[in-house]
């Protein structure tokens, strides 16, 4: 029977699961608790706090808190669990749509998404010029090329309108 070494995948999900209990420590005001369940089904909890450390030593989790350090052989802890946070330590993502600004002859698109199309129409709605932003960020677009006049702009849902005078 072939043995399985679960040392490495046990290191790497106590790594995330100790990344997601930082993210989550800052958005809540009371820490959240680890909890070890051995193999004999008993329960270890520790707060989280900002002193508190999980390691590996050898082939034992080691949790350190104020005024304890406790080690557990890996081949005793059936699992390991957060209790009180969200799974993924992210409560919200924010997608902001682009913004656009016309400031001296500079087009500056903030908050792009990489292969966002940006579209430049004259007064009479005809596509005068139109660019896919190679990266997400900030972009900046010169326009003294065009000549004079009024000018929409649209970059995904967001659509600006510039006088180019």
């Amino acid at each position: 029977m072939e043995k399985t070494n679960t040392s490495g995948f046990r290191k790497v999900a106590v790594v995330a699961a100790l990344l997601c209990a930082t993210l989550q420590t800052f958005a809540d005001k009371q820490p959240p608790t680890l909890v070890i369940t051995t193999k004999d089904q008993v329960q270890h909890e520790y707060q989280l706090s900002d002193k508190a450390q999980v390691t590996f030593e050898g082939k034992s989790l080691v949790v350190t808190a104020p005024g304890v350090s406790t080690a557990y052989p890996l081949a005793d802890v059936l699992r390991f669990n957060y209790k009180d946070m969200a799974p993924s330590g992210i409560d919200t993502v924010r997608d902001e749509a682009p913004v656009i600004d016309y400031q001296n002859g500079m087009l500056v698109l903030t908050h792009l998404k990489r292969d966002a199309t940006v579209s430049i129409y004259d007064a009479a709605g005809k596509l005068v010029r139109q660019l896919k932003a190679s990266r997400n960020g900030t972009h900046r677009i010169s326009l003294e090329q065009l000549p004079l006049g009024v000018y929409v702009v649209k970059a995904g849902t967001t659509t600006f309108k510039i006088a180019r005078q």
